[in-house]
């Protein structure tokens, strides 16, 4: 893929899914260069907001994290990995009552 995305890099799709992969395998930062990019020219996208959200939070980077997911959750509040992950950061900031409502609704959404 990697070959692919020199020959055509500014392929979002391509971008979006070399990101996933390395989210995959644990590989943050190149993970993150790569949602970056995409972040860049679709700066609404809600699963790139929530992923760099995680990465974020993965790498003790709690003010960032709640950036992105805040933003994610205003754009997509309804979506079950948005409102679970903003839930989430919410909870280890000690706002329980604001962070456990979003769990349950992503919960009872998207139960598995």
């Amino acid at each position: 893929m990697n070959e692919e995305i020199k020959k055509s890099p500014e392929n979002i799709s391509l971008q979006y899914e070399l990101a996933s992969l390395y989210l995959n395998q644990a590989e943050y930062q190149l993970a993150k260069q790569h949602y970056q990019y995409v972040l860049e020219k679709k700066p609404n996208n809600v699963f790139v907001l929530n992923n760099l959200a995680y990465i974020h939070a993965i790498e003790k980077n709690p003010i960032q994290a709640m950036v992105y997911a805040q933003k994610a959750y205003q754009l997509a509040p309804d979506e079950p990995v948005i409102s679970d992950t903003f839930g989430y950061l919410l909870i280890n900031q000690g706002k329980i009552k604001d962070g456990l409502p979003l769990l349950e609704m992503a919960s009872k959404n998207a139960p598995r």
